[in-house]
């Protein structure tokens, strides 16, 4: 491995680190000292000792921070030094020996941050664990995606998608769990931003490495996709409902299907399913792009002719204003995706619902684009693909609230 430091330099700067007095309470312990041996064949109990003592001495710092009104800034900048040493511990030395210790000493002492009531912890803490790219940090990021905070379910799955490849090397155990849990939560799982982690540890890179064998490497994306096709369609539904972030998150399931061209090597029955699942998300990000822009055009054309209730319009706007703009970003990922799911060149592209958005000629948006979207089905049928409405008319389209993004 290529390293960014020299492991004399991380030693050295991790020992002014810890000259510099980070905080009160419990006493520094010595400055880590792990023979290069060690480090590369197998870690003594006195060098885990001193690794474990370090851990937990961050551990604490995180743990003991507190709230002072004379500086309101004392807490965080507390917690920040606490889990900036939990990850400066990892990084100190480059040995994958020496890594793998760490990781599984940072599950058994950090791990237990993540119950704290103090959300500013608990985040700061599974931002350590998610930075920790060894899969022994598997059992910690398994207690970080069942979390009741979003915010430290999204930095699982971050996590999660940073030792992927690792997790693949593993057992047979090992890797059905991660999918395992990958299959539970997008069942259960409620926050849109969560569910965007989801989809970004599916983004498989269409090469696998080489210390993969294809077979795993295909059938491991095999199975990972299944479960977000599985899932696809309920999670469509919510961008029906109007659900903004479900909308944003959903842009990077469009990016996981049209990169599922490479890896189902464009076979016939493969591609209709994905323009199918493109098709759906299509049609649901086109009424939900309907349902807001004809409201918003409707208050603009009151204004415009300078009606009363001009307040109450503006305010209207400020509201769906969001709603369309996510949509609309939404809608462009689609086509670009459909486009290259049937192979069109640059200069056979179709281009019907960028028109619809951009075109300075169309008077009413949301009609346009749903006319857009109509005519993406017609070209589709002959590829097998259902019509995309007549499929979800068994479906409630009630609005909901959209989910809070997680702070990051």
């Amino acid at each position: 491995m290529r390293q960014r430091y020299s492991t004399r330099s991380r030693a050295m700067v991790l020992t002014i680190v810890l000259l510099c007095g980070l905080c009160q309470g419990a006493p520094r312990p010595a400055p880590l000292n792990i023979p290069e041996s060690e480090r590369r064949s197998g870690l003594s109990n006195a060098s885990i000792k001193q690794i474990e003592d370090w851990l937990t001495y961050y551990a604490d710092v995180i743990r003991d921070a507190k709230s002072d009104p004379s500086d309101p800034a004392a807490k965080s900048a507390q917690i920040l030094r606490g889990r900036d040493g939990l990850v400066e511990i990892y990084e100190t030395f480059d040995e994958a020996v020496y890594r793998r210790e760490v990781a599984r000493r940072v599950v058994k002492i950090v791990s237990p941050l993540l119950a704290l009531r103090d959300p500013q912890k608990q985040i700061n803490a599974a931002m350590a664990m998610s930075k920790i790219a060894r899969a022994t940090i598997q059992p910690g990021l398994e207690r970080m995606i069942v979390n009741p905070n979003a915010a430290v379910r999204y930095l699982g799955w971050k996590g999660y998608r940073n030792i992927r490849t690792m997790m693949l090397i593993q057992s047979a155990p090992l890797r059905r769990a991660m999918f395992n849990s990958l299959k539970a939560r997008a069942a259960a799982e409620n926050s849109a931003p969560v569910i965007r982690a989801m989809l970004s540890f599916m983004v498989f890179p269409p090469i696998h490495p080489d210390t993969v064998t294809k077979e795993r490497y295909f059938e491991s994306w095999r199975r990972g996709f299944s479960i977000i096709g599985a899932n696809w369609k309920r999670w469509c539904v919510r961008v029906v409902k109007g659900d903004a972030e479900m909308s944003k998150a959903m842009r990077r399931g469009a990016d996981v299907v049209r990169r599922a061209k490479i890896m189902t090597a464009a076979e016939a029955k493969s591609q209709a399913k994905l323009l199918s699942m493109l098709m759906d998300l299509t049609w649901a990000a086109g009424v939900a792009y309907n349902n807001a822009m004809t409201p918003i055009e409707r208050a603009k054309a009151r204004i415009v002719a300078e009606e009363d209730s001009a307040s109450r319009d503006q305010a209207e706007i400020a509201r769906l204003q969001p709603l369309a703009d996510a949509n609309m970003m939404l809608l462009r990922d689609c086509e670009d995706a459909l486009n290259e799911l049937k192979g069109l060149e640059s200069d056979k592209r179709v281009t019907k619902i960028k028109s619809a958005l951009t075109s300075g000629r169309v008077k009413r948006r949301g009609a346009a684009v749903m006319v857009a979207v109509a005519t993406w089905a017609e070209l589709l049928a002959a590829d097998g693909v259902k019509n995309a409405e007549q499929s979800w008319a068994t479906y409630d389209t009630t609005v909901v609230a959209p989910a809070t993004a997680p702070a990051e």
